[in-house]
């Protein structure tokens, strides 16, 4: 089996100052947990999210999920994988507080991570800007996917699909 790459669009969002999931985003999330279930079960995988609010409860929810199946998969956070555009004031304020200096909506860091790291499927949960633009960097088409949903690339078959 060739790597799998898997960009998850965080969910739907309250539209206060700190951007929390809304209920329907948890569904949402929820939802594609167990669609996205066959493509992680007994496989070498790393999970990565979105610094902004959005990505980690996202990713929280996959992973509650995915733990009541008996799969732990811990996730790392990344500002790299944040897209900051709709929300300057949110990643300013973050990278500030957590005095960083690295760039969000980084496609070149993800581009190389892609190409050097070696499970078998990395899952981000990201934005809108990585999952409509980032897959051409690896040869795919990208496309505007609603909030909630994935796109899986498949490296080796070249294809993917909208789950």
């Amino acid at each position: 089996m060739g790597k799998k790459v898997i960009l998850v669009r965080h969910g739907k969002y309250n539209e206060d100052e700190e951007a929390n999931l809304s209920n329907e985003g948890i569904g949402d999330m929820k939802r594609l947990a167990l669609i996205l279930f066959p493509y992680i079960v007994d496989k070498n995988v790393i999970f990565i999210a979105s610094m902004a609010n959005r990505g980690i409860q996202s990713a929280e929810v996959l992973q509650e999920i995915w733990e009541k199946n008996n799969v732990f998969l811990p996730f790392e956070k990344k500002y790299e994988v944040w897209s900051g555009t709709d929300s300057r004031r949110e990643s300013s304020r973050l990278l500030e507080k957590e005095k960083k200096t690295v760039s969000v909506h980084d496609f070149n860091w993800l581009s190389s991570f892609i190409k050097e790291d070696k499970h078998e499927v990395i899952v981000v949960v990201t934005h809108l800007e990585f999952v409509e633009y980032f897959p051409s960097r690896l040869g795919f088409e990208g496309q505007e996917i609603s909030k909630g949903r994935a796109m899986i690339l498949d490296m080796e078959n070249m294809t993917r699909s909208i789950v």
